[in-house]
């Protein structure tokens, strides 16, 4: 499952994140890959000073480029598309 994150809204990102957890817990870590992807004003939560940092530091062990490019690839991979 893909899903993106395009703002700069702390409460977005909150939803996401919360989003992937809960389909983690749901469905087990081994069952299903949930990635995050980020772009434009969305890229300004991933600074060390954001209000998600602390979350991000716990979530994050991968990242890519191009977010958008990444969720294309994605999509015709047939992955799922989630935009909170």
């Amino acid at each position: 499952m893909v899903l993106q994150v395009s703002d700069s809204d702390p409460a977005k990102w909150n939803l996401a994140l919360n989003n992937a957890r809960n389909i983690q817990q749901d469905l087990g870590k081994g069952n299903v890959a949930v990635e995050i992807v980020a772009y434009g004003p969305g890229l300004g939560m991933l600074k060390r000073d954001s209000k998600v940092a602390d979350r991000l530091a716990q979530a994050l062990d991968n990242n890519v480029d191009a977010g958008v490019v990444h969720i294309m690839k994605r999509q015709r991979e047939a992955w799922a598309y989630v935009r909170p």
